[in-house]
């Protein structure tokens, strides 16, 4: 078997998933709605299809965010100014105005942080003048957003409504003040406040734990003095993790020793033959499971004492057949004691394992190289500590005290015919997101870094470009910058404010240096980049089209040469087509189509779906996603100014919306909720997903929550392994959850989010 990667994942998923979202007034540059001073306008960005590419905001204005949008038009009457305002809202906005049309914008004004997380900006305008407005989220952010409009003279003034001097006539910012507590001593110390409204107090240390012997009520610091009696064995079945004194309660599965491990179970295709038992060195049994369903996955605990040896039968009851790919591992301490399956050909076969080494594998370090190398271990637990490598000659100008082995980067005065410089990336709050390139004038990379990193290089005399990242897209944070430090002076200082990306540039003994910014710079290209410098090569054009341009967009993960598709219209004409694509890919196919039904046709050589790879298909008026989830075949309906014949509408007959006449399910079922809550909607929780793919960690921005219920955010590995898992109290409709994967491998990874009996999967890529 070559593969094993659609595994337990598969019973997520049905064959093809399919949305659909139509254009509504307003959310897109070509419909945008006509704005009135004195107005307040209320609308939704989510649900609506983001028109970066076709409108061109993105080319021309940094902060423009990847979700939907909301457009807006004022033509003005007489020359004045207006301002904008999301201000009091919950959706974190961002607001840009430009001027030309859609798809040839210029940017005029924008805003992103005026309020908390919401935006204002006052812009001049012109009698005549026509201006386009963008209401967005910031980065992939969507969601509901309130936009005031007033016009006027102009009038300075504070504009926050938060400041203690707001001035609501104001159009144009000045300064504000902010009452607090002015005080660095006070516990309530307010770096922001500019006037002392006498709230200041004082701290007072002490042990701030109410469950604590010595809890002090008026402590308002804690001082680590905390007292709590519990039980303090982590391999307790009641072990407190709080508790400071152990107070004799501790009690085990199985004497004291004994551990309730975690024993995982995974079967893909004939799970009713798979048997697992478990027994100690007594032939006692720990453990039997029979009778399993296809694709399972069962979680149970088992307890394990120290000083026995257990032994695993895995048995096939109808021949040699192995387990088909399944297998089962057990989980204790936080280690993984085994993790094991069946050859393909056998009926039966054994493993050993203990909790303590007393048999089966030993878990440690076994690399050689490593300073915890443990001879005795027979199995990698990823625990390798390696010595520091770097420049260990004291006489070298990059000598690193810290550094045990020499890596050969020893760099010294006297080698360097030019200026001795330095690089100094200080990477600001989120310090893997950080990362600059160094360039000469001919292309050359001269030094290059991510996160709080220090390198060296010799410059001749020239221009010299700096290309700075964000993986995260939010700029270096206000904190992060890179020094550059030329013969021991500190000559320049640069920062990302925003994006993904920005250049900037510095001269030795050279003047006249503009930075070298590689882009497309056709202005008649999608990916026109008005930054743009030198030309990259990189320019795409849509087909000239005179019907209905539609673009089809691939994101593959493993196995993407199997990955087959075609387009096919109410004739059976093949209309476009796409195969042999190369795995962790993206790619984008261009067709001109008439109005109409058409069939998208989703195939895969292997027979095991697109092992997480998916589609986006999007048309003038129109949106899908989709992909083949299993099997090697599969159809999904795409109407061009069309619905197909197909009906929206809630298809299950238990709902009290259920709809006869909908042939397919929109989501919008409602049932009788249980104890006394009433109707409740039966859509599932959404949730944006971002950044994806992703080099660290993943933003979740869950929205249509129910407060009564727990959130539970779960991270599977494409084999199916739960990787991450976190619970939260909602208590609201919409939270933000930040989730941390830096240690997590590179790969193809499901993000589940559940909330109650509503349950929602997307995929994520880890670079």
């Amino acid at each position: 078997m070559r593969k094993i990667l659609a595994l337990c994942v598969s019973i997520f998923f049905g064959l093809s998933q399919i949305s659909n979202a139509q254009v509504a007034p307003g959310s897109t540059c070509e419909n945008a709605l006509a704005l009135e001073c004195g107005v307040v306008y209320s609308g939704n960005t989510l649900g609506n299809l983001n028109d970066n590419i076709t409108s061109g905001s993105s080319l021309v204005c940094s902060g423009v965010g990847s979700g939907g949008q909301a457009w807006y038009s004022y033509t003005a009457t007489e020359s004045g100014f207006v301002t904008l305002s999301t201000c009091g809202g919950t959706m974190d906005t961002y607001l840009h105005v430009f001027t030309g049309s859609c798809g040839n914008l210029s940017c005029y004004a924008q805003n992103d942080d005026a309020c908390s997380m919401q935006s204002m900006l006052s812009f001049e305008v012109f009698g005549g003048e026509s201006y386009l407005i963008r209401v967005g989220g910031f980065a992939s952010v969507s969601g509901p957003y309130s936009l005031s409009v007033s016009c006027g003279e102009m009038v300075a003034g504070c504009m926050d409504p938060y400041a203690s001097n707001f001035n609501p006539l104001a159009n144009v910012p000045d300064t504000c003040a902010y009452s607090g507590c002015t005080d660095a001593s006070a516990s309530n110390y307010n770096p922001y406040a500019t006037i002392d409204d006498g709230s200041c107090v004082a701290w007072t240390f002490g042990c701030t734990n109410p469950m604590a012997l010595n809890y002090n009520q008026a402590a308002n610091a804690d001082d680590g003095s905390c007292i709590i009696e519990g039980c303090t064995d982590a391999s307790a079945t009641n072990y407190n993790p709080a508790a400071t004194i152990d107070n004799g309660s501790c009690t085990f599965c199985n004497g004291a020793g004994s551990i309730m491990a975690s024993l995982y179970i995974c079967t893909f295709s004939n799970g009713n033959q798979v048997e697992l038992q478990i027994v100690d060195d007594q032939g006692n049994e720990v453990y039997y499971a029979t009778g399993l369903n296809n694709g399972a996955i069962i979680y149970a605990s088992i307890c394990l004492q120290p000083g026995v040896c257990y032994t695993a039968n895995m048995i096939n009851n109808a021949g040699p057949f192995g387990w088909y790919n399944g297998y089962f591992w057990v989980n204790a301490g936080g280690n993984q004691i085994i993790n094991a399956h069946p050859a393909a050909d056998a009926q039966f076969a054994t493993v050993q394992f203990s909790i303590d080494g007393t048999c089966g594998p030993v878990f440690g370090c076994t690399d050689p190289n490593a300073v915890n190398y443990n001879a005795e271990a027979n199995m990698e637990d990823g625990s390798c500590v390696y010595p520091t490598v770097g420049c260990t000659d004291p006489s070298a100008v990059n000598f690193d005290p810290l550094a045990a082995v020499d890596n050969g980067t020893c760099f010294y005065m006297n080698d360097c015919l030019g200026s001795v410089t330095e690089f100094i990336l200080t990477p600001g709050m989120f310090a893997n997101e950080a990362s600059y390139v160094v360039y000469d004038q001919i292309g050359n990379t001269i030094a290059a870094g991510s996160g709080a990193t220090t390198q060296y290089a010799c410059l001749l005399d020239g221009c010299y470009t700096v290309a700075m990242f964000d993986s995260f897209g939010d700029g270096w944070d206000g904190s992060g910058y890179l020094d550059v430090v030329i013969n021991g002076e500190t000559t320049n200082s640069f920062s990302l404010a925003t994006g993904f990306e920005g250049a900037d540039y510095f001269g030795i003994n050279a003047e006249g240096c503009v930075p070298v910014i590689a882009g497309c710079t056709d202005p008649t290209a999608l990916n026109y980049n008005s930054l743009a410098n030198e030309d990259d090569g990189s320019c795409e054009y849509p087909l000239s089209c005179s019907d209905n341009l539609v673009t089809i967009q691939i994101a593959t993960s493993n196995w993407g040469s199997e990955i087959g598709w075609s387009l096919v219209d109410a004739s059976g004409v093949e209309v476009a087509s796409g195969s042999g694509y190369s795995s962790w890919g993206w790619y984008t196919e261009y067709a001109c189509v008439a109005d109409g039904c058409y069939q998208l046709v989703l195939n895969d050589s292997w027979g095991d779906g697109w092992n997480g790879a998916y589609y986006m298909l999007s048309t003038n008026s129109s949106y899908y996603e989709g992909s083949l989830y299993y099997g090697s075949y599969g159809i999904d309906m795409i109407g061009v100014n069309s619905d197909c014949g197909m009906i929206a509408g809630c298809t299950d007959l238990e709902a009290l919306n259920y709809n006869p006449q909908a042939t397919f399910d929109d989501g919008s079922c409602m049932y009788n909720a249980a104890a006394g809550l009433g109707i409740t909607n039966g859509l599932e929780v959404e949730f944006a997903l971002y950044p994806n793919p992703t080099t660290g960690g993943i933003i979740v921005n869950a929205t249509s929550i129910d407060p009564l219920k727990v959130i539970t955010l779960n991270v599977y590995g494409a084999e199916g392994r739960l990787v991450r898992s976190a619970t939260y109290n909602a208590g609201t409709e919409s939270m933000m959850i930040e989730e941390d994967l830096t240690t997590v491998p590179a790969g193809y990874y499901f993000v589940e989010l559940l909330n109650g009996d509503s349950r929602l999967v997307k995929p994520l890529v880890k670079q």
